[in-house]
């Protein structure tokens, strides 16, 4: 088995830009991806303080793109809060970014019920469903008001 060298210092700001070429990341994302693969910790923290600096690197950024993707593929403002700062992204950059993407939670809720459930399972699956988008990062209130008008 051959161990993989780490990145030489040199190289970290081409690797974790390549890394940000691909897809936003929060910068936690990117300390925990690289720390075991480099040379040097000051070296990885320095580099991703120069990215913020010239804008490269964004939690803001990063947080409107996640919550953006994570409402396209059918989850809840409660989860994607909560999956946001595990990734490190500070609450009030949290807030924000829900602020600025300006979704509308109560159609998304709507739209996937109308997708998953008939009619005429609401009264058999009741406690089924309200389980599913609860998990999916949806308010009860506001699952328990859709099941009602369905």
């Amino acid at each position: 088995m051959k161990l993989k060298t780490k990145i030489q210092d040199k190289d970290v700001r081409i690797k974790v830009m390549n890394a940000l070429a691909r897809r936003e990341h929060s910068e936690k994302e990117i300390y925990l991806k690289f720390i075991s693969l480099v040379e040097s910790k000051n070296k990885l923290l320095e580099e991703i303080n120069k990215l913020k600096e010239e804008g490269l690197l964004s939690d803001d950024r990063f947080a409107e793109a996640y919550i953006k993707s994570r409402y396209y593929s059918g989850f809840g403002p409660v989860r994607i809060q909560y999956e946001l700062e595990k990734k490190g992204v500070l609450q009030n950059k949290i807030e924000n970014a829900f602020q600025e993407t300006g979704l509308d939670w109560d159609s998304k809720l709507e739209k996937e019920f109308k997708k998953k459930y008939l009619p005429q399972e609401v009264k058999l699956n009741y406690d089924k469903i309200i389980k599913f988008f609860l998990y999916r990062g949806f308010d009860l209130e506001k699952i328990n008001k859709i099941i009602k008008n369905n």
